[in-house]
């Protein structure tokens, strides 16, 4: 039997033409599927991934299959160069909202502010920490309003991962902290380990 015959149909069954456009559309179809599995894990280490402990609300599936679910997120940060009027304005209960009144943050609770300092290289590789007159350095808990995407959670647009710096704006004043833990409220989804760079 030959292989193309004369009309030009392998082993007389399928058009070669036909054959070279399947072919060519497995293909791309076989890179899709692999440049997707290389994107998932070569995430990056620090951003926060959770798996659902509990079942989504048919209201919380909607979302998600529209490609993002609403939630928050407690992360704990620390607020470096503040001024005085900066740390009057960041205690426990206030909140950060967008022009529409949806609420963005939440201030759970504040610690004493510490004088802010900034490293001085002395000889002999010695650092020095200097006290900078006038700022202060705070830690707080915030509330995150964000939600979840692709298994990461986002707030305005961004994925939280340790050390992202996130804008607060409260009463007027803006200034920025920096994240250093973050947990889920009780009840809410479990943070699990980011997958592996490549």
């Amino acid at each position: 039997m030959r292989v193309i015959d004369a009309s030009g149909r392998l082993f007389g069954k399928i058009n070669l033409i036909d054959f070279c456009c399947l072919a060519l559309v497995a293909g791309v179809g076989a890179l899709v599927v692999a440049g997707r599995m290389h994107l998932k894990i070569a995430a990056p280490r620090d951003v926060v991934y959770f798996q659902m402990e509990r079942p989504l609300t048919i209201e919380q599936w909607h979302q998600y299959k529209a490609g993002f679910v609403p939630l928050v997120l407690d992360v704990e940060v620390i607020c470096p160069g503040m001024s005085a009027e900066e740390v009057a304005v960041l205690k426990p209960g206030e909140r950060q909202v967008d022009e529409h009144g949806r609420v963005l943050l939440e201030v759970l609770s504040v610690e004493p502010p510490t004088v802010h300092t900034r490293p001085v290289d002395l000889e002999g590789g010695l650092v020095l920490q200097v006290p900078v007159q006038g700022q202060w350095r705070v830690k707080a808990l915030l509330r995150l309003h964000g939600g979840l995407e692709d298994r990461r959670f986002y707030f305005q647009f961004v994925p939280v991962q340790k050390n992202l710096s996130i804008p607060i704006e409260i009463r007027g004043r803006r200034f920025f902290g920096n994240v250093q833990q973050a947990a889920f409220p009780p009840g809410g989804p479990t943070p699990v380990p980011a997958l592996p760079s490549s």
